[in-house]
This record gives structure tokens, C-alpha cells and sequence, in this order.
């Protein structure tokens, strides 16, 4: 007993007619997966980043709350923060969760938090491939 199959109009399928409509829909498949693949960069806007103001504080009193723990252990605990190296291996957290569409208003946002008490505040462009 095979199996015979039949299309929508009642009309029978060959396995060989099968096979040629299954090339022709994975060829289908790679042009559509080909055409959505952009080739040039979009501008997808302009996102602030920077270091939340009271974080630094709140890392410096860590480590000395750190420092007092070792040193209640009896473990030493002398190395002082390095407030540069915080700096550099902090991770920078957006100003605004939306970006910005012009870059005079990101700006404006970055100058507004740096006043705010942001540290290092940077304008990001954002962009895609």
C-alpha cells in the first residue's frame, strides 16, 4: 500500500511533483531570508550613557566596610579603592531608556546629567547593520 496524495483541488501529487514544489519553496525561502538582510548601517538614534549619581559613594563605602571586615578577621586589608579603576571597569547606564533622534537633544540630556551629578556621561550613537 503507497501513499497517494492530492492538492486542494482533488488533483493527485506525484512524489516527483512533491519534490520539485519542496526545492521551489526552500529556494522561495533563501530570496525572502536574503532580502531582509539590510546592507547598509541605520541610524537607530542617539543613547546617553554614564555612572548614576551616589554609586561611586556607595562603592567607596563598600570597600571600606570590606577593608573593616578583613581587618575584624584578621586578614589584611590595606589595599585603598582606586577610584580611576572603578571608574574604567564600571559599566556606563543609560540616561533615558528611549533613544534620542536628534543628536543636539542627546546633548542636551548629557549636559542635564552631567549637572545632575552623572560621572562620565557619554552620547552613544546607535546604529545597526
Amino acid at each position: 500500500m503507497s501513499l497517494s496524495f492530492v492538492n486542494l483541488h482533488g488533483a493527485s501529487i506525484t512524489p516527483a511533483k512533491m519534490e520539485a514544489m519542496r526545492a521551489a519553496g526552500a529556494e522561495a525561502e533563501r530570496a525572502r531570508r536574503a532580502a531582509n538582510k539590510p546592507t547598509e548601517l541605520t541610524h537607530k538614534g542617539w543613547r546617553v550613557v554614564g555612572i548614576p549619581p551616589g554609586l561611586l559613594e556607595s562603592a567607596k563605602a563598600e570597600h571600606a566596610s570590606v577593608i573593616e571586615t578583613a581587618r575584624k578577621a584578621g586578614l589584611p586589608g590595606d589595599k585603598p579603592f582606586d577610584e580611576a579603576e572603578w571608574l574604567r571597569k564600571q559599566r556606563r547606564q543609560a540616561v533615558r531608556s528611549k533613544p534620542y533622534m536628534l543628536r543636539e537633544a542627546a546633548a542636551q540630556c548629557a549636559e542635564l546629567a552631567t549637572k545632575g551629578g552623572w560621572l562620565e556621561v557619554r552620547v552613544n550613537e546607535l546604529t545597526s547593520k
